[in-house]
């Protein structure tokens, strides 16, 4: 009898240490930690130069190739906000997560002048 109940302890065990290196690898792929748009735009000189992540539907893609700067607009409820990316731009009307950082090229009389997130991570159709 005491043999069965350490196994069932031991694969217990198991199975909750995987669940834990499984919950904590994919972290970023989870609903936690997000910052409405809404949030940012209404705010932004509290989150300017703070990394922050955000989700919603992707639209108004623009490529500039002379001076190689790509952009695209992050929607979510009604809000939007401007997405810089190095990398490549994702499909217009799919749905993202941006990891990035919430920057504004100045803000004047608590006014901001062009506020956008600069990409650092992007998971394209995320689940949720």
């Amino acid at each position: 009898m005491k043999h069965k109940a350490i196994t069932w302890t031991g694969r217990i065990a198991t199975l909750l240490i995987f669940s834990l290196l499984l919950a904590s690898a994919g972290c970023q792929y989870l609903p936690f930690g997000l910052t409405s748009i809404k949030d940012i735009v209404n705010n932004p000189s509290a989150y300017d130069g703070r990394e922050v992540k955000v989700r919603g539907t992707v639209s108004e893609i623009t490529k500039l190739p002379l001076i190689d700067m790509k952009l695209y607009v992050l929607s979510e409820g009604g809000s939007k906000i401007v997405v810089v990316t190095s990398g490549t731009t994702p499909s217009a009307n799919s749905k993202v997560i941006v990891m990035g950082r919430a920057e504004n090229v100045a803000i004047l009389n608590d006014e901001s002048v062009g506020l956008h997130i600069r990409e650092l991570k992007r998971i394209d159709n995320p689940l949720f």
